[in-house]
């Protein structure tokens, strides 16, 4: 089912949610940090803290930012929370189709 038409509505469904959600600083560094889970397998701290600093966040701001935006992604469904401060996604489906949309675009931290 989700990988029919309606599954891929959902799935973008997941994506529109975030531009809804978020200010465009937050939305860029969002798109950032899910795309680094998809293709790389999980984030943790210090390569979430690096795509903050490639965002122009401000050191005082990500100490804030960051632990708002995980939350958000991990109530949301999209990243669950591993030992030792990495995130991976929740659903391979979810990540294999972020991976597919958005890998063209990842640079590698």
């Amino acid at each position: 089912k989700l990988l029919s038409t309606q599954g891929h509505a959902e799935l973008v469904h997941m994506e529109e949610r975030l531009r809804k959600v978020l200010v465009e600083k937050e939305l860029q560094l969002v798109m950032d940090l899910l795309t680094q889970a998809a293709v790389t397998g999980s984030i943790d701290q210090p390569t979430a803290q690096a795509l903050c600093h490639r965002n122009d966040i401000p050191k005082e701001a990500w100490r804030r930012i960051l632990p708002e935006l995980f939350a958000m992604l991990e109530h949301d469904g999209y990243l669950k929370a591993l030992p030792g401060g990495k995130y991976m996604f929740v659903s391979n489906l979810l990540q294999k189709w972020w991976r597919g949309r958005f890998e063209a675009f990842y640079e590698a931290v």
